[in-house]
């Protein structure tokens, strides 16, 4: 059973393809995904995300990560301040704090 964050969560991270939002979110920072050793091709930078996943000592994955991070999207804002909050409370969170948060 899935608790209303993760629905939430789960709906606001899947209503794009993950590498669509990776390149958005770069384009809208005047970042280049090519710089970080990626292909703006979906299918392909799919794939190599993937492949990356799987390595977590991948510097060009963790470039990007960071880089992303650091961006003033507010979708990434919202998922960080998610995770700092469960982070604070040791996962005992307190659901209308999340929905109103």
């Amino acid at each position: 059973m899935e608790t209303y964050k993760q629905k939430s969560f789960h709906n606001s991270t899947q209503s794009t393809p993950l590498e669509k939002s990776v390149i958005e979110i770069l384009d809208e920072n005047k970042l280049v995904i090519e710089d970080f050793g990626y292909s703006r091709n979906y299918k392909e930078l799919k794939r190599q995300i993937k492949n990356d996943i799987d390595n977590e000592g991948d510097e060009k994955l963790n470039k990007l990560i960071n880089a992303i991070i650091k961006t003033d999207c507010a979708t990434i804002k919202k998922v960080k301040s998610v995770l700092l909050y469960l982070k604070e409370k040791n996962y005992d969170v307190d659901i209308n704090e999340l929905k109103n948060g």
